[in-house]
């Protein structure tokens, strides 16, 4: 941290659009940006930024209390020697009833486990990051008071710690296989678990337009607050979000699956027709990723032919 932000304590913004900024050495200053900042069906009441801690702490019109980790300038994925347990939706569920209504999960061994995970998580000894994958089956849930329990567990126990977009893993070891084979100089690894602002769609456009004029450190500061706050408002809104989904996609590949059972014909020539179905998928990835990794087109179709 440095500049300006050096020098102020938190920064408050509440619902009906007040703003105070607390600095070192005591002096507060007040103001407000008007009504309407929060969109009507939001859940957010006021959110505090702590530059010193790399903090936000949100508070939701219910009174519930969110901490998010944000990440510092160059280093945004230290984990700090934490375990990461990565979490399906289902025991995102149970870890859902063992806050809200421990009832619900009949194993006694289970129960305690999910205690012991939650607690572990609010102790900040291990990492839960959430996924896109979370973030949509979350939204589509029509029930609000279930969608509200389930959202609220998953953003206070991953603490704003995500799992980087598949999409853009799978376009880095991409550019990674090519770089490594034609240039023997591989790019810095991408952490797949990191605090980097919106991560989780990060293989996707996602919100970028931050006012040039502003100095990096506040660019670096709105990009982050704006990306985890957006994911969190949208998760606990009042209003489900159903899922954009490609059924062209998925059905493409249950077609081929079932086309692959039914085929008499040996494992290599199985392996074979795959490893092809793969090489299709990846479209214009392909070629776009070769560029990048600054390789030759004669060397994209070696590599295609010869070695993925």
């Amino acid at each position: 941290m440095s500049g300006f932000l050096e020098r102020i304590l938190s920064m408050q913004l509440d619902r009906d659009g007040g703003v105070s900024v607390d600095f070192v050495g005591g002096r507060r200053a007040r103001g407000s940006i008007g009504a309407g900042v929060f969109d009507s069906t939001s859940a957010i009441g006021s959110s505090i930024y702590l530059p010193s801690q790399s903090r936000l702490l949100l508070r939701t019109i219910r009174g519930d209390e969110i901490a998010i980790e944000l990440p510092r300038h160059g280093e945004p994925s230290s984990s700090q020697g934490r375990t990461t347990v990565y979490l399906d939706q289902n025991h995102w569920s149970t870890l859902t009833h063992a806050i809200f209504d421990a009832d619900r999960i009949r194993d006694a061994d289970e129960r305690e486990a999910a205690r012991r995970l939650v607690g572990l998580a609010r102790a900040q000894k291990i990492l839960l990051p959430m996924s896109s994958a979370h973030v949509s089956e979350t939204c589509k849930q029509v029930d609000f008071e279930m969608r509200y329990q389930r959202a609220l567990t998953i953003i206070q126990l991953s603490s704003g710690w995500q799992l980087r977009d598949p999409l853009e893993l799978r376009r880095f070891e991409l550019r990674q296989a090519f770089a490594m084979r034609y240039r023997q100089h591989p790019f810095a690894r991408q952490s797949a678990i990191t605090l980097e602002p919106n991560a989780i769609h990060s293989g996707r456009n996602g919100p970028t337009d931050v006012d040039l004029s502003l100095p990096p450190e506040a660019r670096r500061m709105v990009h982050s607050l704006r990306c985890i706050s957006g994911i969190v408002d949208t998760m606990l809104d009042a209003e489900h979000v159903p899922p954009d989904s490609t059924p062209a996609w998925a059905a493409g590949f249950q077609h081929f699956a079932g086309f692959l059972a039914s085929d008499p014909t040996g494992r290599e020539k199985k392996r074979r027709r795959t490893h092809a179905k793969f090489i299709a998928d990846l479209g214009r990835e392909l070629p776009e990723e070769a560029h990048r990794a600054g390789i030759t087109p004669e060397q994209m179709s070696e590599w295609v032919l010869v070695h993925s």
